[in-house]
């Protein structure tokens, strides 16, 4: 069956801005093309106002419906995409954009009454939801590494993903992936009589102002690799672990005089980026709220932890801990559950360290966007690891050490722009 006999040059736009001192960015005169005896379709459209980052849906009609009713393939099938789509794309208020889809290599053998293409723009201050950046080198592990410019590709979700999505490898290794998390207030620390609690996790409410990323997954010795040459690795795809926070960032956080050291991963990353991502560690608060997704249980799946001594098969599901593991050293990342918002390991694995000071206890007053103390002995890990029978808990805080139990998870400072509603 003909796919492309069927399909109507429809179009349609959608606007995801800022309120931004620059002009909003602006799609118009959207037109789909299917080509002649193909399966290929041609998307033109137009962007004025300022860059942006460019996404694609694509929308069939209801059947038996008189006028247009968008039913919206799912973003799986809308993966084959080149030209100007899902990376930053300046604006030009003369020239058209043009977007290639592969719709027979995404979507065979399926014919379609009509379709039309949905362009989102989003401001480079409020990129799409999912930042997908490029470290460079062959999957394989090769020794072909560059010191090429850095940067992001934006998809609205997941399974947006190219490659087959998150199931590959790739994003294990050449591509560090970042998921963007929304603002909101959580409860932070654990109640008493939390089994595994410590006297240190106060619960109090907190307010994560501003949307920020966070990486879908923990850093891993791949990516370590192509960021700081290092060298091969047996197990590129396991976390990078028994770094020092001054390899990791350095500087001294909180304080206003607060610099990362230019050649320390996140410093070298930063430096490679263009345009510029204000790449560091989550605070302990983000990658609490992260890690909880909405949840206020011991476990991100909702659930509690039902024993220490013997395996609980509610942090089996999620976590390797003392008793999946069976204490035998961290493993490939991705391969438990991951948290309502997509996020793997957040629980077990490895510990994660944050950029924030150790504090003795988080009190009971309510905080929006704590950075914790000024300064003490240590910096807050998070999450427990392979090892642990207590510490694999979302509200487990505990002293950062250089061992190898202990890695990291890469976040993105919290965003300054305000979304727009969209318009079509």
């Amino acid at each position: 069956m003909s796919m492309t006999k069927k399909l109507a040059a429809l179009g349609a736009a959608v606007l995801i801005g800022t309120g931004a001192a620059l002009a909003a960015p602006a799609v118009s005169d959207v037109r789909l093309a299917p080509r002649a005896d193909s399966r290929t379709v041609d998307i033109y459209y137009k962007l004025t106002g300022d860059n942006a980052y460019i996404t694609l849906a694509i929308e069939t009609n209801a059947l038996a419906s008189p006028e247009w009713q968008g039913v919206k393939i799912a973003d799986g099938l809308v993966t084959r995409l080149g030209g100007d789509v899902a990376r930053l794309i300046p604006a030009d208020a003369d020239n058209d954009k043009h977007i290639v889809w592969n719709a027979g290599e995404d979507w065979p053998d399926v014919e379609i009454g009509e379709a039309r293409a949905v362009v989102t723009a989003w401001a480079t201050n409020y990129p799409p939801p999912y930042l997908v950046f490029d470290l460079g080198g062959e999957h394989g592990g090769g020794d072909y590494f560059t010191l090429h410019k850095i940067s992001a590709m934006g998809y609205p979700s997941a399974e947006a993903l190219p490659h087959g999505g998150l199931t590959n490898d790739i994003y294990r290794t050449c591509l560090l992936v970042m998921r963007r998390i929304p603002a909101g207030a959580f409860m932070m620390g654990s109640p008493y009589g939390e089994l595994g609690r410590n006297n240190n996790e106060h619960l109090h409410l907190v307010t994560i102002s501003h949307a920020f990323y966070i990486g879908v997954f923990e850093f891993t010795k791949g990516q370590w690799r192509r960021i700081k040459y290092a060298t091969p690795t047996s197990i590129p795809h396991n976390p990078a672990e028994s770094e020092s926070f001054v390899n990791l960032r350095g500087g001294t956080w909180p304080a206003e005089d607060d610099v990362i050291s230019p050649s320390s991963l996140i410093g070298t990353l930063r430096g490679r980026c263009n345009p510029f991502f204000e790449f560091d560690l989550p605070t302990e608060a983000e990658w609490e709220y992260a890690c909880r997704a909405g949840t206020q249980t011991s476990l991100h799946n909702g659930k509690n932890l039902t024993s220490t001594d013997v395996a609980c098969p509610n942090r089996a599901e999620i976590a390797w801990d003392f008793f999946e593991s069976g204490n035998t050293g961290h493993r490939r990342v991705g391969e438990k559950m991951p948290n309502a918002w997509g996020l793997y390991d957040m629980i077990g694995n490895v510990y994660e360290g944050t950029r924030d000071w150790l504090s003795d206890g988080l009190g009971s007053a309510s905080a929006v966007d704590p950075v914790g103390p000024a300064t003490v002995d240590t910096r807050v890990k998070k999450g427990g690891a392979f090892n642990g029978r207590l510490d694999p808990r979302a509200g487990y805080r505990g002293e950062y050490l250089q061992e190898g139990a202990t890695g990291f998870r890469l976040a993105i400072r919290p965003l300054t722009g305000v979304p727009v509603p969209p318009q079509q």
